[in-house]
């Protein structure tokens, strides 16, 4: 028998729940990698105009 992509729980909330969860997980590292670029870039551009005073 085929479980198929949810392991079988197909469109039930159990599955509907785990889909819900992945999302989730994948919003919180993107926002996490977004403001970490955001940061890192943010310092690059602060340090530079400090040396040049």
């Amino acid at each position: 028998m085929a479980y198929g992509m949810m392991g079988g729980y197909g469109c039930s909330p159990l599955g509907m729940a785990g889909m819900w969860i992945l999302g989730l997980i994948f919003f919180v590292i993107a926002s996490f990698a977004f403001s970490a670029i955001f940061w890192l870039t943010y310092n690059w551009l602060v340090k530079d105009k400090m040396k040049k005073k």
